[in-house]
C-alpha cells in the first residue's frame, strides 16, 4: 500500500471523526440515550476503518488487538451506565483513536497538507505571483474544495489581464476546468465572450461544459439553442444538444 493510498483511507477515518465531533454532546440529559447510540455506533466505525488502515500498514497496537472486547464492553455501557458516565466512556475511546491517528502519521500529513492548501489561497490572491504559480494554486484549491467568492474574483482578474490572442488559450482552459461548476456572472460573460469570438470545436466544448452547472440561463440556453442548429461542427452540435437535454431532463 503506497502512501497515497494509505493517506486517503486516513482521509476518511478524519472525516469520520470529523462527525462523532460534531455530534458529540455538550450537554447530555440523563436519560436521552439515542444521541450517544449514534455517536457510539460512529466510533466503532472508525475503530473498525483505523484497524484496516493498521494493517494494511503492516501495523499493530494493543487498542487494536483489543478493540472486538472493548467494542462490546463500551457498547454495553450505554444500556448500563447514566448518561455521563457513557459519554466519559466515548470521550475516553475518541481520545485513543486520535492517538492511533498521530502515530499512523496520519494527523501529521493532514496539517501539512492544510498548511500547503492555506498557501496555495494566498497565491491564488496574489497579483504579484507569476500567473504559472496562480493557475497550479487554483487547481490544488479545487482539488480540496477550497474556491470562494474571493478566489473567483481573483481569477476574473486575471482572466481579464490576459492577452486577447492564441498564447492564452491554456490559460483560460485551465481556468475553465479549475472553475467549473462555479455559477458567477463575470465568469459567465467572459465564457459567452469566448463564444463570440468563435472558437474552434475543442475550446467551444470546453466553454459549454463550464457553462452548463450555470443552468437555467437564459443567455447561455439562448447560445446552446443556436449552435445545436447552426453549429459547422458535428461535434459542437452534438455536445450543445446534449447539454440542453441533461438541462431538459433536470426541470
Amino acid at each position: 500500500m503506497n502512501r497515497t493510498e494509505i493517506f486517503s483511507a486516513g482521509a476518511a477515518v478524519l472525516a469520520g471523526l470529523a462527525v462523532v465531533v460534531a455530534v458529540w454532546p455538550k450537554d447530555e440529559p440523563a436519560g436521552e440515550q439515542q444521541t450517544l447510540q449514534r455517536i457510539q455506533q460512529q466510533v466503532d466505525k472508525l475503530e473498525r476503518n483505523i484497524n484496516r488502515l493498521e494493517a494494511r500498514m503492516g501495523q499493530t497496537s494493543y487498542a487494536s488487538s483489543a478493540a472486538t472486547a472493548d467494542n462490546s464492553q463500551s457498547s454495553q455501557s450505554i444500556n448500563d451506565n447514566s448518561a455521563g458516565g457513557s459519554v466519559a466512556d466515548l470521550a475516553v475511546r475518541q481520545n485513543e483513536l486520535e492517538q492511533r491517528l498521530e502515530s499512523l502519521g496520519v494527523l501529521a500529513h493532514f496539517e501539512a497538507m492544510n498548511a500547503k492548501v492555506d498557501e496555495a489561497y494566498q497565491k491564488a490572491l496574489d497579483e504579484e505571483m507569476s500567473k504559472k504559480d496562480r493557475l497550479e494554486a487554483l487547481a490544488l484549491l479545487k482539488e480540496e474544495g477550497r474556491i470562494d467568492e474571493a478566489v473567483v474574483s481573483s481569477m476574473m482578474d486575471l482572466w481579464d489581464g490576459l492577452a486577447d490572442d492564441k498564447s492564452t488559450m491554456f490559460d483560460r482552459w485551465m481556468l475553465m476546468e479549475n472553475l467549473r461548476g462555479v455559477n458567477d456572472e463575470r465568469l459567465r460573460n467572459n465564457l459567452l465572450e469566448v463564444l463570440d469570438n468563435e472558437p474552434g470545436p475543442k475550446m467551444t466544448s470546453q466553454v459549454l461544459s463550464t457553462l452548463e452547472p450555470m443552468l437555467p440561463d437564459p443567455a447561455i440556453s439562448e447560445w446552446l439553442n443556436y449552435l445545436s442548429e447552426n453549429s459547422t461542427e458535428a461535434s459542437v452540435q452534438k455536445y450543445a444538444n446534449e447539454v440542453l437535454s441533461r438541462a431538459a431532463n433536470k426541470e
